[in-house]
């Protein structure tokens, strides 16, 4: 809980759970030597929670930029939308989603002689029947004109 910027006081026979903003989120009377706290038992509490305008609008919008939120609400292109704020919080699913991929590996080495590369089907028995049977494909870099050509059938 630390972690997460919760704050844990031992004071008085109490357990004080505080969040970020040292708000109280949850008292533990002490039973015994131990703090514990059963939910089913105890009282439910409900605590309000201060949503940020600028994030849930950001979300439902599309994961729309702040900038384009803010021009949507000096020209007031939509009816009821409220004031934001200068600053997104950061949005995980915004970060995630602009993070680029790394390419491929490109490959040293080519085919330079005739069947030295074969590319096959080794998905096992097919259900279908081929039209023709025993198809086997060819990769050869010198060929410019017809770079993959089929082996084993009628039609090269």
């Amino acid at each position: 809980m630390i972690e997460k910027g919760f704050k844990v006081i031992f004071e008085d026979s109490f357990c004080h759970i505080l969040d970020a903003n040292s708000e109280e989120i949850l008292n533990v009377r002490m039973k015994g030597k131990s703090f514990s706290f059963d939910p089913i038992k105890e009282e439910l509490v409900a605590f309000s929670m201060k949503a940020c305008n600028t994030e849930i609008w950001h979300k439902r919008l599309g994961h729309c930029h702040l900038q384009r939120m803010q021009l949507m609400q000096e020209r007031e292109l939509t009816v009821g939308l409220p004031t934001f704020g200068d600053h997104l919080p950061n949005c995980h699913a915004c970060q995630y989603g602009k993070q680029n991929r790394r390419p491929f590996p490109k490959s040293s080495w080519r085919a330079t002689h005739k069947l030295q590369l074969i590319h096959t089907d080794v998905s096992g028995p097919q259900r279908t029947k081929s039209l023709v049977p025993k198809v086997i494909l060819e990769s050869h870099s010198q060929v410019a004109a017809n770079p993959h050509r089929c082996i084993g059938s009628s039609k090269n």
